[in-house]
């Protein structure tokens, strides 16, 4: 396991019998931790499968997340689940950001 994510259910408040029933529980969920600056999202997806999201992103800054497998090689997700977490991390930034014309530079398709 990767040291960086050794005991990672403590930075959200989670013992490690919770984190164990949630990643195997066969119930998509996620749990929040926020601090003055930066949310993340530890998502489970019952089935073992767990990812990390984080904002800002590196890329994105704050209108973006970073997404980390956590000591598995996949994580099933629906659509609404994303859309939902990508909402909770930054819910003012993301309305403004949704509610704007978005203007790509560079050579997008």
């Amino acid at each position: 396991m990767d040291v960086e994510f050794f005991k990672i259910y403590e930075k959200f408040g989670l013992t490690e019998e919770e984190y164990n029933k949630l990643r195997y529980g066969f119930l998509p969920q996620f749990v929040l931790h926020t601090d003055e600056n930066s949310s993340s999202a530890l998502y489970f997806d019952g089935d073992d499968g767990v990812s990390l999201f984080e904002n800002p992103s590196e890329v994105f800054d704050d209108l973006g997340f970073s997404i980390k497998l956590i000591d598995c090689d996949y994580c099933d997700m629906s659509m609404t689940d994303m859309l939902e977490i990508a909402h909770t991390l930054d819910d003012e930034k993301w309305r403004e950001w949704v509610n704007k014309p978005v203007k790509f530079k560079g050579n997008r398709r």
